[in-house]
């Protein structure tokens, strides 16, 4: 039997569009203004200096997205209201210029780390650990925690994000991003 070969990229379509091992929810979701984006690439004590003048796209939107059966909120970058609305309509799967959080909640915050390994054969290098969370009604404030020098052993899954938050817990954190925007409305 002969199976074409638009199957599987139907499936991955279909699932894109809606599968989820676990269907997620949030409260965020909505167009966001940026109020402060600053970095300090000395240390995690501190805030650094603003940023935001630098940046190109001063606003993101908050929405569920679902892809390969797991899903996620995402936070996508935009540079103002009709293009974050055009944009957030949009279903299709953009992977730049934003966020994505797999676990956690509005209560505790959405999580998500990513670990760049720098070794064959060996994990070795840096762990970015980001946050989504809510201060206050209508502000959200998104962080992202880098250490570097990361060093562990694979596991079955090879240089897995949760075995590199093990390794990481007592190391200094490196830098610092940290961004507030303000709801600006619906998507």
């Amino acid at each position: 039997m002969r199976v074409s070969p638009i199957l599987p990229l139907l499936l991955v379509t279909l699932c894109s569009a809606g599968c989820g091992e676990d269907e997620l929810s949030t409260g965020f979701e909505g167009i966001y203004s940026i109020e402060t984006w600053t970095e300090n690439d000395a240390s995690c004590d501190s805030e650094g200096p603003s940023v935001l003048e630098q940046q190109s796209q001063t606003m993101f939107f908050v929405r569920i997205e679902s892809f390969l059966f797991r899903s996620y909120v995402r936070a996508q970058l935009c540079s103002d209201l009709s293009s974050c609305r055009v944009r957030a309509a949009d279903p299709s799967l953009v992977i730049s210029g934003g966020w994505s959080f797999p676990e956690g909640s509005d209560a505790n915050g959405w999580t998500n780390s990513i670990f760049s390994s720098e070794a064959v054969g060996a994990c070795s290098g840096t762990l970015d650990s980001y946050s989504l969370t809510s201060p206050s009604d209508g502000v959200l404030e998104l962080r992202r925690e880098r250490r570097v020098g990361v060093e562990f052993a694979p596991g079955p899954a090879g240089c897995d994000p949760a075995l590199a938050e093990a390794a990481a817990e007592g190391l200094r954190c490196q830098s610092l991003e940290r961004i507030t925007a303000t709801l600006s409305g619906p998507l």
